[in-house]
This record gives structure tokens, sequence and C-alpha cells, in this order.
């Protein structure tokens, strides 16, 4: 007779990490499914910087025309101001709901809608005959620009996890900082050349380049099994209950006042507003009559031959 070998069948599971090694279709099932076409690519994290450029472009650009919007529109220093804390409100406003609403929608459609009325409200505020419309409009665009800051900084835990999430959010900072440096040199350079409107429309060119990145270059990357609809009739809840963490009000406080201090948004009013009555003093001692009083000429002198 033959003889019979022995097989230990305890062997293939004597190392299950051989085991799992020697698959190459074993997975965590615990990491999210990523296509390939969303991983956080240079590309991808370039344009998710300048898709997060909304607040630092719709405010430190313009700053350096404040004084020809006021000539231009035929307005006061304040109601120019105005512009200014109007796009701030609409930039809180959208992303307190473009948020929520892009958890039940996925992210791709709301960056395209909000990158493309940028454009519209960016052109709206070129074309303004009035202070009134301008303020309006730019209202409207911060809501737009809240919608991409928001929804382009989802992207990245959407992708990542961990290191790689902090990672791609030091990069996104690092490319988005240079935002807030730029702008107010671009403007202050462009502004003599291309007047106030002109400002606005670069404003718009970078609003078409937002639209492009967003429609072909971010693509989804919430699955539509991870979506949570109704997100926003949680909305009011969520925020009471942040409101009631001493951590969130501390960190909220801490952050206003360091944008208090550190924005140059808090200093050009006053300089504006003197500069704005040093221009009117001057230009009304122009337009007035001369109230000099004649200088005293004095008698010919008679000297003794």
């Amino acid at each position: 007779m033959g003889k019979v070998e022995r097989v230990d069948v305890h062997s293939a599971d004597a190392n299950p990490a051989d085991a799992n090694s020697a698959d190459p279709k074993s997975t965590d099932t615990h990491s999210p499914t990523v296509p390939k076409k969303n991983q956080l690519t240079a590309a991808v994290l370039t344009s998710l910087a300048l898709l997060s450029t909304a607040g630092p472009l719709g405010t430190d650009i313009y700053l350096p025309t404040f004084i020809d919007i006021a000539k231009g529109l035929s307005t006061t220093a304040s109601s120019v101001q105005l512009t200014l804390s109007a796009f701030m409100i609409g930039l809180v406003v959208g992303q307190l709901f473009a948020g929520p609403v892009s958890d039940g929608v996925g992210r791709r459609h709301p960056l395209v809608i909000g990158s493309l009325l940028f454009f519209l409200f960016s052109a709206g505020c070129m074309l303004t005959p009035s202070i009134g419309l301008l303020i309006a409009f730019r209202l409207l665009q911060g809501i737009a620009g809240g919608t991409t800051v928001v929804v382009a900084r989802s992207v990245i835990p959407d992708v990542a996890h961990g290191r790689a999430a902090a990672s791609a959010f030091s990069a996104l900072m690092a490319i988005q900082g240079l935002a807030p440096a730029m702008a107010p040199l671009l403007g202050g350079f462009l502004s003599p050349i291309i007047g106030w409107r002109g400002i606005f429309w670069v404003i718009a060119v970078f609003n078409v380049i937002m639209v492009v990145v967003s429609r072909f270059v971010v693509l989804e990357s919430l699955p539509a099994d991870r979506r949570t609809p109704g997100t926003i009739r949680k909305l009011l809840p969520t925020i009471f209950r942040c409101f009631g963490r001493p951590a969130f009000i501390g960190y909220c406080f801490a952050f206003a006042v360091g944008f208090a201090r550190s924005s140059p948004t808090s200093r050009p009013h006053r300089s504006f507003s003197r500069t704005n009555w040093a221009y009117r003093r001057t230009f009304t001692r122009s337009r007035s009559p001369s109230t000099r009083s004649p200088s005293r000429e004095c008698p010919p002198s008679t000297a003794n031959s």
C-alpha cells in the first residue's frame, strides 16, 4: 500500500497575515471606497484652494478702490463700507446653508452652481449704476462665494482620513494663504489702470476659472450611499448644540479677535474716511472764492535824497 501523506488542515489558518497578503484583492472594509479620479492630486488641491479663495478675493482685492467707488457712484464713505459688510454677511450665510445642502445632494453641483452665480454677481457689481444695487450684488456675491468655500473644503474629508487629510488641509491652507497677501497688491496695481469696475471684471475672470475647475477637475467625492438628505432641517438644533459648548465659543471668539486684529479690512475704513474728507475739503476750497485777506503792502519809502 502507498504511503498516505498527512496534511495539516490548520496550516492555512496558522498565519492569517500571510493569507491576506497572498490575496491581492483583500482590502480594508472600513476605509471608504474612493474612485481613482477623486484622489487628492496636486491639480485637485490647487483647484480646491482656488475655490476657497472667494473670501480674500472678494474683500481684499477691491479695498484700494473705495475712494474711486465713492466718486464714481456719488456716494459717501460709509455707504461704500457697507459693500464690504454685505459681502461678509453673505459669506457667513452661504457657508451656513451650503454645507448641509451638499451633504444631501453631493459636492459637485453646489460647487458648479456657486461658482457660476459668483461670476454673474461679479458682473452685476461691475455694471451697477447705484450704490444700493452694488450692496445688493455684494450680498449675493458673498452667498455664492461662501458656497464654494465650504463645499471645496468638504471634499477633503470625503476622500482622505487621518494623516492624509491633515496633510491635504495643510497643503490647502498653504496655497490658499497666498490670496490675502497677493489680492491687495494686485488691486492696488490694477485699480489706477482699469478703475474700480475693472477690478470686478478681474474677479469675474477668476470666477470663470472656478467654474471650469469645479466642472472638469474636482469630480464628485460623496457617493450616493454616503449622503444624508434632510440635514437642512437639523441645522438649527445643531447650531444651538454648538453654541452650548464652551470650546466652540472660545474658538469662535479667538478667531474673530485674530481676524479683526490682523485683517487689512479693519484699517482702510479710517484711512478712507480721512482721505475722503481731505478730498472734499480740497475740492471745496478750489471751488469757493478766495477769502484770504489782502496782504498789507508797505508804503513806498520816502528816503530823502
